[in-house]
Formats: C-alpha cells, structure tokens, sequence
C-alpha cells in the first residue's frame, strides 16, 4: 500500500490520501481530541497493520495505527453538534423545521471565519424567522 492508496478502514470510514476526516473519540496518548478535523497525508501498511498520518487543522502532523484508534469519520460535512468549538472559512448550514431554533442557529452560524451560507426547503425559508428565532429552552 502507497500513502495514495485507498485503504478500508472497517466499520468508522474508508479514506484515501487527502480525504478530510474528523477524530470521533478523544484520544490524549495521541493528542487528538473528538471532534478534532483533519487532512490525511499518508496511509501505509507495516506488518499487516494499517498507520495513517493526518495533518490536524490546528497544524500538527499526527501518526497513528488505525487499531490503535479507529474512531475516525469523514469531515466533509458535520452536524452543527459536531462542530462545535471548531472554526472553518465558510459555513454552509441547512436549516430544517425540526433541527432549527435560536440556540442552533447560532452554533450553526458562528463556525465561520469569513461566510456563512444559510440553505433551506421553501416553506422552511419563508418563516425562518420563526423557526430560527425560536428557543429550545
């Protein structure tokens, strides 16, 4: 296996070189924390094992065998509950009826360094102040 190669990860996901993935599990002895994103860099296989090494967002290289810590998703996309705490450029955020409230809205919404682009249903947009402006408390 080359560090392009795709590798089947099992149950968490299958990522290949440059995949972006998001850590599902705190893991101290490795320094990386659940909901920590990353940028796979390489995959290679040593003794029948498989080692990853990802570039976390916060600048760090990290190396570590897939055994040792499986608890990885792909991070393309992530719930707002997922994200929370972690900074992106744009935020792209779907606002439904059912997962939509003030609380949300802003946890949703304050990801973003430079923009955020709000998507909804059409009956969902015509009264999104409602929706979003309500709280869950």
């Amino acid at each position: 296996m080359t560090g392009r190669d795709r590798a089947n990860l099992g149950n968490p996901a299958q990522t290949a070189w440059g995949d972006r993935i998001v850590i599902t599990r705190n893991a101290k002895v490795l320094g990386m924390m659940n909901g920590d994103l990353a940028t796979v860099t390489a995959l290679t296989e040593r003794k029948g094992q498989i080692e990853i090494a990802a570039k976390l967002d916060e600048g760090r290289l990290q190396h570590w065998r897939i055994a040792e810590h499986p608890h990885i998703e792909h991070g393309y996309a992530l719930t707002a509950h997922k994200a929370q705490g972690a900074s992106v450029e744009r935020a792209y955020v779907l606002a439904h009826e059912r997962m939509s409230a003030r609380e949300w809205s802003y946890v949703a919404g304050s990801r973003a360094r430079e923009a955020v682009h709000a998507y909804a249903e059409r009956h969902t947009a015509a009264d999104r102040e409602r929706i979003m402006g309500r709280s869950q408390k």
